[in-house]
């Protein structure tokens, strides 16, 4: 009875270890909407600390565990591309996204005299020649 028992525990062990996922190797090209490779693209696991980017040719390749649910693909000016894991993706273009900015309006306004912080004083052309004289430096 003791032999079936540990027989039956070392079964279940080890099935329970080969159907366990395993990790997978995610690759693929991103490229954006003009077929151009997106350099430093960021591919990540959501939730943990296992990411990567792309290369200068737009590819990646990024290890992920069996139990992660998806991958994200981020880059500036685009839509945020969220996938399954799997071995190889081939191709992957990004959606450009576009955000309208407000309105900036650029106003000017002139120093009104007395009105402002600045100290002013006016030397004309007589005094700076009685100061300086034929100085070669001036101090």
């Amino acid at each position: 009875m003791k032999r079936l028992f540990l027989l039956a525990a070392a079964i279940t062990l080890v099935s329970s270890q080969l159907l366990a996922a395993g990790d997978i190797n995610c690759s693929g090209l991103v490229v954006d909407d003009q077929g151009e490779p997106v350099i430093g693209a960021t591919v990540i696991v959501p939730g943990t600390t296992v990411g990567t980017s792309t290369d200068i040719d737009g590819k990646f390749s990024l290890k992920v565990s069996g139990t992660a649910k998806q991958i994200e693909i981020r880059y500036i000016g685009y839509k945020t591309m969220t996938l399954e894991p799997q071995a190889q993706y081939g191709q992957l273009q990004l959606e450009p996204e576009s955000t309208m900015l407000k309105d900036v309006v650029v106003t000017q306004s002139v120093a009104r005299t007395r009105e402002t912080p600045v100290a002013l004083s006016q030397v004309d052309a007589a005094t700076i020649d009685l100061k300086l004289g034929n100085q070669e430096f001036p101090e």
